[in-house]
């Protein structure tokens, strides 16, 4: 996991790394959390969106689905910390959960 230093950083630290690995540079306004292997990008968004918390999928950044990364983009740069320590809460919770159809398309990316 690289965890960068800056408040966001820190909310992303404390609370959602555990379930996947976090890449952030200190300097950035976004993180990309690499999701554990049963879940796909799009379903995660969905199922975080259900719990009223918006990611994008690594899809909307990548040039064919080939390249496209098994992770979401978390924007830290809007939310209150405290805000944004609850939605990585969330999410954690969502990726310890097997995802949708996990005995088939959940784990393919």
């Amino acid at each position: 996991m690289s965890v960068g230093s800056g408040a966001g950083s820190g909310a992303v630290a404390g609370s959602g790394a555990r379930s996947g690995r976090v890449r952030v540079d200190p300097r950035s306004y976004f993180c990309w959390w690499e999701l554990p292997p049963h879940w796909r990008a799009e379903a995660f968004v969905a199922a975080a969106a259900e719990r009223g918390v918006a990611v994008t999928p690594g899809s909307a950044f990548a040039i064919g689905e080939r390249s496209a990364p098994g992770a979401v983009r978390i924007g830290l740069a809007s939310p209150p910390v405290d805000v944004l320590g609850d939605a990585l809460g969330v999410l954690a919770e969502l990726a310890r959960r097997a995802g949708p159809g996990a005995g088939g398309d959940a784990r393919m990316r």
